[in-house]
């Protein structure tokens, strides 16, 4: 067990929000600049084996905030992504997992609502189809259930043919794919909207309608 110490040095850590703060028994302390001004420490204060050990433990608490208030201002997050990324940046996870059952109940993590903003975003702006959503989704921790049940919501069978037609259109329409052969701007065009995400049936009723319309 730790002794009681007074505080003899409070010094702000460069480049963090944390103080050091030095006792008398030799030890050293990282303490939050939030912790430090609530509890109002300065030099000289006793500090119990106790109040030590709550200090610190607040500290963490309100690190492990931080940093995930941080990357949420950045872009929304699934609970697995945003549980990995606290780990990598040194949180402990017995002050993350209450973090992210909070959010959760807070409404500012949800599975749900983030994999249909992504999958959303992705198709307006990378014109992914469902094959690659779903790995996408996957490597963020999304449950496979729940992105099945979101992409069923959001994507119809004729929504995904006129955006692979429409996709499929601006492709052929390159300098380089009209110089191109019929049977090499055909397997072009098939393996350009695999790469993008569709299935294969659906890229081949693409390359027929615009093998028919032409």
């Amino acid at each position: 067990m730790n002794d009681p110490g007074y505080i003899i040095k409070l010094q702000p850590r460069k480049g963090t929000s944390f103080y050091l703060v030095t006792l008398d028994n030799g030890r050293t302390l990282e303490i939050h600049r939030d912790v430090v001004f609530t509890y109002h420490l300065h030099k000289d204060m006793l500090l119990s084996p106790d109040k030590q050990d709550m200090l610190l433990q607040e500290s963490q608490r309100l690190f492990v905030r931080e940093k995930a208030v941080a990357l949420l201002g950045r872009r929304a997050h699934s609970v697995q992504e945003l549980r990995r990324k606290l780990l990598q940046r040194g949180c402990s996870p017995e002050y993350i997992e209450p973090l992210l059952d909070e959010l959760q109940q807070r409404g500012y993590l949800d599975d749900r609502a983030f994999a249909r903003a992504f999958i959303q975003s992705h198709m307006k702006s990378r014109a992914w189809g469902p094959r690659r959503l779903h790995a996408e989704l996957i490597k963020r921790g999304v449950e496979r259930t729940l992105i099945e049940e979101t992409l069923a919501s959001l994507l119809e069978e004729e929504q995904l043919f006129a955006r692979a037609y429409q996709l499929a259109q601006k492709f052929l329409e390159r300098p380089r794919i009209q110089r191109e052969s019929p049977l090499h701007r055909k397997q072009k065009l098939f393996n350009f909207l695999v790469r993008k995400g569709y299935s294969y049936d659906l890229c081949r009723q693409v390359v027929a309608a615009l093998e028919n319309s032409s």
